[in-house]
């Protein structure tokens, strides 16, 4: 029988360490540029993800990483994840009817929570940079928004036009789609931009301000309230963090003042615009309100254990097509009237992550939602623990307005999760 002895020694073999050293490059490049691609449509991430992961594989195996494997409480997060994604198959042996159209497709988002739970458990590569991570966020997230505003749309057309939100919405939606997803992204490259002021050199902070201004810009103008409320909020901490570090804490506070004040006005000022343009109607008229009364509704029926995946979704639909408010303030105006609509009743949903788990699989699903997210800084070295657990409330405030799949990817939940928590600190100097 071969010893461990002698496998860590064929481990350092100068051949198996060269194939190493190339899995890794290979794997990472792959992990940063999937990261970067995490703004545009699937279609541009997909050859990506494979990549990403069969080189996790390849990386995990030369490297050697099985040989050293411990149990360690950061893992925990891994095992949570992996339930979320097992309790969708296991809930189905118990379902009265199967509904191919939605399972396959709810399975298919849900395969990151596998996957990531998995690499987690297994082990994450270390050799990741948090200043690199939070670099090709903050570049990514600034090329996107200027290729909107400079040469989609125009700077000066952009600055002067009293319809921008609008214009930026059109050019926004015929090249990176929803603005939930981009909005999430750009709500994480802020934060990359406060963990480059908070923790990177003078350098560093300087460098953060440009895609900081630009973001900030795109999310002003946006339709999306929570990714302006979120990019509000996390646009206060930088300017904020940026004075106090750079030394200049009264200037920081009368900044910090000014800011939320102008923010708050300006704020209300958006959203009674956006309302009025966009919806026709006033912030109490929210489709989601119906929405949710009937999840309560449905999630009422069988509160404890829920009703899976197929069953649940065609519950709620079915719960929905009788209630009049319902149908007058959701169905009718957004589903059956627009265009692009297949005719699938079933693409409506909770549009809620944390209700449409309870409603699948009862109170269970509650525990591990909370789970997936309450764990996530278990673990993570104090230097880092602040910003993922920031990333949770970014994720939090999505997942009150939407459910995990084509506006809330689990994909870029396990990614950024994955690297926030993983990624070395590797600065030098601090101060």
């Amino acid at each position: 029988m071969i010893s461990i002895l002698a496998i860590r020694e064929f481990y350092e073999r100068p051949a198996v360490k060269a194939v190493a050293k190339v899995m890794e490059a290979l794997h990472l490049v792959a992990g940063y540029l999937l990261l970067a691609a995490l703004v545009l449509p699937f279609r541009w991430q997909s050859a990506l993800l494979y990549c990403f992961f069969i080189s996790y594989g390849l990386d995990f195996f030369a490297a050697g990483r099985w040989t050293r494997w411990r149990w360690t409480p950061d893992k925990w997060w891994g095992v949570a994840m992996l339930l979320l994604f097992c309790l969708q198959p296991l809930w189905s042996l118990f379902e009265q009817q199967h509904l191919d159209i939605i399972f396959k497709q709810v399975l298919n988002h849900r395969l990151a929570f596998m996957a990531f739970g998995t690499m987690t458990i297994l082990g994450f590569t270390p050799k990741f940079r948090m200043r690199y991570v939070a670099a090709t966020l903050c570049a990514s997230a600034s090329l996107a928004v200027l290729w909107l505003v400079v040469v989609r749309l125009g700077l000066w057309q952009f600055i002067t036009d009293p319809e921008r939100t609008y214009h930026f919405m059109v050019e926004r939606v015929a090249f990176f789609g929803s603005h939930m997803n981009f909005n999430l992204y750009l709500n994480v490259a802020l934060l990359s931009s406060l963990y480059l002021v908070c923790r990177g050199g003078r350098a560093a902070r300087w460098m953060a301000l440009l895609p900081f201004v630009v973001i900030a810009t795109a999310l002003a103008v946006t339709e999306g309230r929570s990714g302006m409320l979120t990019g509000g909020l996390l646009s206060l901490g930088i300017v904020f963090a940026w004075f106090r570090a750079m030394g200049w804490r009264k200037i920081g506070y009368a900044a910090l003042t000014l800011c939320l004040l102008g923010g708050i006005g300006y704020g209300i000022h958006h959203v009674m615009w956006v309302n009025s343009h966009f919806k026709g109607s006033d912030v109490s008229d929210n489709p989601r309100r119906y929405i949710w009364h009937v999840a309560m509704e449905t999630i009422e029926e069988h509160p404890v254990l829920g009703q899976g995946v197929s069953d649940g979704r065609m519950r709620f639909v079915e719960n929905g097509l009788r209630d009049a408010d319902f149908m007058a303030h959701y169905a009718q105006k957004n589903i059956f009237e627009n265009p692009q609509w297949n005719g699938d009743v079933y693409v409506m949903h909770p549009h809620n992550a944390a209700l449409e788990l309870w409603l699948q699989f009862g109170i269970v699903g509650l525990i591990v939602f909370v789970l997936i997210l309450g764990l996530a800084p278990v673990g993570v070295a104090p230097e880092r623990r602040l910003f993922v657990w920031l990333l949770v409330g970014i994720f939090l405030l999505q997942a009150t307005f939407e459910i995990f799949g084509s506006n809330l990817t689990p994909l870029s939940w396990g990614l950024f999760a994955i690297l926030f928590r993983s990624s070395s600190y590797d600065w030098t100097k601090v101060g």
